[in-house]
């Protein structure tokens, strides 16, 4: 099986090694000219409980016509970059390829639907952390669940070939029957974590440390259960709070992927995921005040980190 996955940074470095240490063929689809050239002068590094590990049997491109026909398509781009990503590898599309998201936020699957059948789309989270080091060197700093479902009811074939995929790897993959339930879990732990941790430049694992922050990832949680319960999505676990607290213990080494996109002076997911909520607050009459000025607050270090990320180039 031929693997793309779209997407070079920290995750998709991440799976891309996990995937090729097990013997897999796995190709990485990136835009950026500088990442592309330093993975194909440089290879791919992992660093985990295994120690250090390279390889260069990962190839890179920006340039679909250079993979071919894909057998699977990994889609670990930024959710505010997916419509695009799918544009451009779409020519390695055929309609024997399984299309798997494991991207943070909501929207995703119906930017991949534009292009895609359904019935080829699989949708999963990770809570495996990642520490990007440099381009194509990644820390893995937490194990957590890989959980994946089928979109489309006629989507078996694809589940089960992604789950061999995975078979063999130190990626322990399970199943979900109900995608809606298993992304808004996800979701509910990104807006918890993400934004606090971007806004304070702490790692996982200081955040339950700190009184304050757990009322007000509470709080924050309150919120995003009553939109799920008003839009009839049932919530995967019992206590959302605990958790959000047991994902920061057992990520506590790492940065959050907001947190590094702050301090690399990039752009956030903060729209497609607290801002997701405050929009579903509006569409079923929810009020969401804390979710609300944490975007607010978000997008102000956003900028913040952006004009500090100018001055040090000029």
């Amino acid at each position: 099986m031929k693997t793309v996955i779209v997407g070079a940074g920290a995750m998709g470095i991440l799976m891309a090694a996990k995937l090729c240490r097990a013997g897999r063929s796995v190709w990485l689809f990136e835009i950026n000219a500088e990442r592309v050239t330093q993975i194909r002068e440089q290879g791919i590094t992992l660093e985990d409980s295994a120690g250090r590990w390279r390889t260069d049997a990962v190839r890179v491109t920006s340039n679909p016509a250079e993979i071919g026909s894909a057998d699977a398509v990994f889609f670990l781009v930024k959710a505010f970059d997916t419509a695009a990503a799918v544009e451009r590898i779409l020519p390695v599309v055929t309609d024997h390829t399984s299309v798997l998201t494991l991207q943070n936020g909501l929207g995703n699957i119906e930017a991949i639907q534009h292009c895609i059948s359904p019935d080829q789309i699989l949708a999963g989270t990770t809570a495996h952390g990642a520490l990007r080091l440099a381009d194509g060197h990644v820390r893995h700093t937490g194990v957590g669940d890989t959980v994946v479902g089928a979109v489309d009811v006629n989507s078996k074939i694809h589940l089960e070939k992604v789950v061999d995929l995975f078979r063999g790897t130190d990626v322990a993959l399970t199943v979900t029957k109900d995608v809606d339930s298993l992304l808004w879990g996800k979701l509910l732990i990104n807006i918890s974590i993400n934004p606090l941790t971007a806004i304070t430049g702490i790692n996982n694992g200081k955040l339950p440390e700190i009184p304050h922050l757990v009322t007000v990832v509470q709080q924050v949680l309150d919120e995003g259960t009553r939109v799920a319960g008003a839009a009839g999505v049932e919530i995967p676990f019992a206590t959302p709070l605990d958790k959000v607290l047991q994902v920061c213990r057992n990520t506590a080494a790492n940065r959050s992927s907001m947190l590094q996109d702050v301090l690399a002076g990039g752009k956030t997911e903060i729209d497609y995921l607290n801002g997701a909520v405050v929009r579903a607050g509006q569409q079923y009459g929810v009020s969401v005040p804390v979710n609300r000025v944490l975007v607010q607050l978000v997008r102000s270090v956003e900028q913040m980190s952006g004009q500090k990320d100018k001055k040090r180039v000029v």
